[in-house]
């Protein structure tokens, strides 16, 4: 591999994988707490988000948790590129490949987005409930409740 495409791995193929996959492949965790029901939490290893305990079709939005999970992510996609030999990667270096990856991402991104956007009143939360965690599983894809 040339010093070239080693520069140009990062944004053709590991940032749409990374935005793909933390797009679409998450963890929810449900809380039992003797206060009545919490709502589930979603985001994997970290939550980051959930809906909000008050205002019905809103979302609580923890950013720092976001950008740890983000960065996590893309480090796993990049080690995984790294560990890969070259010839089996020789393939996905193809432009219409990178392009096909890029719009996937896009797609991703825009359908989580109409989703926070359709639930407008989000604020920032920091901090896990004071509860106990009941169930806790990993899922792909969205989770739409009305």
């Amino acid at each position: 591999m040339s010093k070239e495409d080693k520069l140009n791995i990062l944004p053709r193929l590991i940032m749409p994988i990374t935005v793909l996959l933390f797009n679409l492949f998450t963890a929810k965790a449900e809380f039992v707490s003797s206060d009545g029901p919490i709502p589930a939490h979603y985001g994997f290893p970290l939550f980051w988000h959930h809906p909000n305990d008050v205002v019905s079709l809103a979302w609580d939005l923890s950013l720092p948790a976001l950008v740890v999970d983000f960065l996590i992510y893309l480090l796993v996609v990049w080690f995984v590129f790294k560990i890969i030999p070259v010839r089996y990667t020789e393939y996905l270096r193809s432009p219409y490949i990178s392009m096909g990856l890029w719009v996937l991402a896009l797609v991703a991104a825009f359908f989580i987005s109409i989703h926070f956007t359709f639930n407008p009143d989000f604020s920032l939360s920091f901090f896990l409930p004071d509860a106990k965690i009941s169930r806790y599983g990993f899922f792909a894809g969205f989770e739409f409740k009305g």
